[in-house]
């Protein structure tokens, strides 16, 4: 429950005055997570649990940590979502400062509840909220049809056949919802066995799509790569993401490319130095073909992916056992692949640099400083929180080129009732940190209101649009 929406989060009169100029502007979300598919079906939600918090790792791992059900119980198929639902509401006020009870908070006071989420008011908020959810309002193409949003990206594989980006123009304006390439499978030759695919089996996939022989054929392989990206950019792609726990930048020859690849082709296990060298001249490859499009391109690195063997029984990949990493050399290891992008100016490609790990924050606000294609991500997952956030842009800007040398927020969703609350979040949090830019750095009111506008949608629109980001502030 929020008491005073007016002054949530909102520690100065400044900052209130700020938050008001952004809090309704268009919302362009080039990063999230969301299921499409379930989207155009337009089906209202069946529960609160399915509704607001199913596959969001943020609550299942908090919820199993403090104890409130176990990880064989919770992936046991007999347990309801209501049985969750009120394991949740159980350890709910502890979670005071966290992420997660900030945007829980704030759907459900969207929805409609004035109560405290606890285990005493579980169950009177299950039944408003399945009361609720039979309102057309709340279904899903409404959700959007009444928000601020003007675009969503989506994270897509090469192989898929994005027919739900096809048929979303039945239901939405062309253009509001887009892909991403995301190759990260064609890239990595030695995933986790909790990934469920082997990179051969990902190649196999390949082939089906193409209805051709990729394994063993190098040309063939790279052809079919740049036909899938071609085939993206017809359907309105505009951003990558990579997402590596170690952002190899260094060169490799196309022939030890070639040669790595023939050699996991044909099953043979590979070196990790292999692997790496793999993952560096694909990593290449692949922003080649963005830089061509002028795409955005997202690198998210840093996570320590699967800590606990546990998983491998029950919960298997994204079931919250990931933690920050982070990459003390990334600077060392990105210089010849961002120096190569150095080049071209009418070329309008932008190179985002997302670390889960804050010592990183540093390397990247530096490297946003020194190339001009080159921003700093957002605090991202761990440090989408409020003091994540706060923290970033007091920290970032100031050691980089500024606010405009940091990236469009991006959600980061799972599910379409939390993209508002992590919108409005961050707006609030911006608004926090830009009001001291006015009342302790005597920076005028108005050219401060500018950049946050700039900021919340000028600049991702512009992005998108394909047109310069930069802009006199």
């Amino acid at each position: 429950m929020i008491n005073d929406k007016n002054h949530f989060l909102l520690g100065s009169r400044t900052a209130a005055r700020l938050y008001e100029s952004i809090a309704e502007l268009p919302v362009y979300d080039i990063h999230t997570h969301v299921n499409l598919g379930a989207i155009l079906r337009n089906e209202p939600a069946v529960d609160p649990w399915t509704a607001l918090c199913q596959g969001d790792h943020y609550v299942s791992s908090i919820i199993e940590s403090l104890g409130a059900m176990s990880r064989i119980e919770w992936y046991d198929p007999r347990t309801t979502p209501e049985r969750k639902w009120k394991a949740y509401a159980d350890v709910f006020p502890l979670l005071i400062g966290n992420q997660v009870h900030d945007w829980m908070r704030m759907t459900l006071d969207e929805l409609g509840i004035k109560m405290s989420f606890n285990a005493g008011n579980a169950t009177k908020i299950w039944d408003q909220l399945l009361e609720t959810f039979q309102d057309s309002r709340w279904s899903p193409a409404n959700i959007f049809k009444n928000s601020h949003i003007r675009l969503m990206g989506t994270t897509d594989n090469p192989v898929d056949s994005l027919d739900a980006i096809k048929r979303s123009v039945e239901f939405f304006p062309k253009g509001y919802w887009i892909p991403a390439w995301r190759p990260d499978p064609f890239l990595i030759l030695n995933p986790d066995p909790l990934a469920g695919k082997t990179w051969l089996d990902w190649i196999r996939d390949l082939e089906k799509t193409m209805g051709a022989d990729l394994a063993g054929h190098w040309a063939e392989f790279c052809a079919a790569l740049k036909a899938r990206h071609d085939f993206f950019a017809e359907l309105g792609c505009t951003v990558s993401d990579y997402g590596i726990r170690i952002p190899y930048g260094h060169e490799v020859s196309e022939k030890r490319a070639k040669s790595i690849f023939n050699k996991a082709s044909g099953g043979q296990a590979v070196l990790p130095d292999e692997a790496s060298d793999f993952q560096a001249f694909m990593m290449r490859f692949s922003l080649d073909l963005d830089f061509e499009k002028e795409w955005i391109s997202q690198i998210h690195f840093g996570a320590v992916r699967n800590m606990r063997d546990i998983a491998e029984q029950y919960g298997g990949i994204d079931s919250g056992c990931d933690t920050t990493g982070g990459c003390a050399e990334v600077a060392i290891s990105l210089r010849p692949l961002l120096n190569r992008f150095d080049r071209s100016p009418e070329k309008l490609q932008r190179i985002l640099l997302y670390t889960l790990d804050k010592s990183d924050w540093t390397r990247i606000a530096g490297l946003s400083r020194i190339f001009p294609r080159v921003y700093s991500g957002m605090s991202w997952w761990y440090f989408d929180s409020v003091s994540g956030m706060l923290e970033f842009l007091e920290t970032v800007p100031d050691m980089g080129a500024g606010f405009a040398k940091i990236g469009p927020f991006v959600t980061d969703a799972r599910n379409i009732f939390s993209l508002k609350p992590r919108t409005d979040l961050f707006r609030r949090c911006l608004a926090n940190v830009l009001a001291s830019m006015v009342d302790m750095r005597q920076n005028g009111f108005s050219e401060t209101a500018e950049l946050a506008s700039f900021l919340c949608s000028d600049l991702p629109r512009r992005w998108i649009g394909g047109k310069s980001a930069t802009k006199p502030l």
